[in-house]
């Protein structure tokens, strides 16, 4: 299952440096997590990346419109 953390990101008008520091993990992860280079992460790392967009681990991984996102 594909994360939709960039669609998210972007929707929120965070930039990866902006999320990085916001939620502790480091850009060059955020950038293999949008890239699908990474695939495996952390439940610690979803849900600090959750917190700092405001949203739940399992709306990473809703396609944005179906998402409880503001469109």
């Amino acid at each position: 299952m594909m994360l939709n953390l960039r669609a998210v990101r972007r929707q929120k008008d965070i930039t990866q440096n902006e999320l990085a520091k916001k939620s502790g993990v480091s850009r060059a992860t955020i950038s293999y997590l949008e890239s699908g280079v990474a695939t495996d992460a952390t439940v610690s790392t979803l849900t600090k990346l959750a917190s700092a967009l405001g949203i739940s681990v399992r709306e990473l991984f809703l396609p944005i419109e179906s998402s409880s996102l503001d469109i």
